[in-house]
């Protein structure tokens, strides 16, 4: 088995027989030490107070894609506070969240004024 990059979301896959299986591939590869890093969590890349693009969110897919400003991170529920532009804020895990670049923020700021 060669080496991974684990970002500890794995749980939420959605695919049916998929989680267990990948799983099951992560457990054997921490056991073997083949885990060489993990994306960062908020602690390690903190987003408080930037712009932030959001992707690969299962259970509110129509928001992928779009940019929001992360608030403030809660440590019990492991996400942030982001605030959408012209919207309320949502919980989002870290692992869904980029900073965004100059021209997304630009892009968000313009449909903002509409």
């Amino acid at each position: 088995m060669g080496q991974i990059v684990y970002d500890g979301f794995i749980e939420s896959a959605a695919l049916p027989g998929f989680s267990a299986d990948i799983n099951g591939i992560i457990a054997a590869a921490v056991r073997d030490g083949k885990v060489i890093s993990r994306l960062p969590d908020a602690l390690d890349a903190p987003l408080e107070g930037r712009w932030v693009g959001i992707s690969w969110l299962q259970a509110r897919p129509e928001l992928n894609g779009l940019v929001g400003f992360a608030g403030d991170f809660d440590e019990g529920k492991g996400r942030y506070s982001v605030r959408l532009p012209g919207s309320d804020a949502i919980s989002v895990r870290p692992g869904n969240l980029r900073e965004a670049t100059e021209a997304e923020v630009q892009v968000a700021m313009t449909r903002t004024t509409e």
